[in-house]
């Protein structure tokens, strides 16, 4: 379950790190001027939603000694929250107010790699370096999954569709670290 909520996680997160200026450029017709400057806020959100999320996680497993409410109050908003910003990005017709949701929505999405990061150690004890792999390695494989959504849809013109697309991984992400994802139980016992 880990693997395949941090499967989600990165399904959402490749779009940033291939298809975001591909969506700038070719839909919103933003010059390169425009691109490296509104380009970067929704990757600097990205990076403050690191900070955050992690720190938030890790203040509330030291206040209530509970893994699982700590992993799952930071993850599970996040990927919501991801989700719910991502579709207005994809619907307006302004590129700054699509750039904004999407630097929200990033922000959100990146609330969720402590957490996700912390689990593996949680319930890996001493094979926590396998249970990372592992589950890097299906999030892997679910961002070379977007080549083929975000390139076939963007190829026929369906510039709305791979949001919607990514708002139901990330939904489902959050339904996977509500109900499935359990850092305090060890996958070694």
């Amino acid at each position: 379950f880990i693997a395949i909520g941090y499967a989600c996680f990165f399904f959402g997160t490749n779009f940033y790190l291939t298809w975001y200026p591909t969506y700038l450029r070719e839909h919103r017709h933003l010059t390169l001027q425009a691109l490296g400057i509104l380009g970067s806020v929704p990757l600097f959100a990205g990076m403050l939603g690191d900070v955050v999320g992690g720190s938030i996680s890790d203040m509330v497993y030291k206040r209530t000694g509970n893994a699982r409410f700590a992993r799952r109050v930071v993850a599970a908003p996040g990927f919501v929250l991801a989700g719910v910003f991502v579709i207005p990005a994809a619907m307006t017709a302004s590129a700054v107010i699509s750039v904004l949701c999407l630097a929200l929505s990033f922000f959100f999405l990146e609330l969720v790699i402590g957490p996700a990061w912390a689990v593996p150690m949680d319930v890996g004890g001493q094979f926590s370096g396998t249970v990372t792999g592992i589950m890097n390695m299906a999030g892997a494989l679910a961002a070379s999954l977007t080549a083929l959504v975000y390139g076939g849809l963007f190829d026929r013109g369906y510039w709305s569709a791979p949001f919607f697309v990514s708002a139901g991984v990330l939904f489902l992400g959050a339904l996977i670290w509500i109900f499935l994802i359990d850092p305090e139980k060890s996958v070694v016992a």
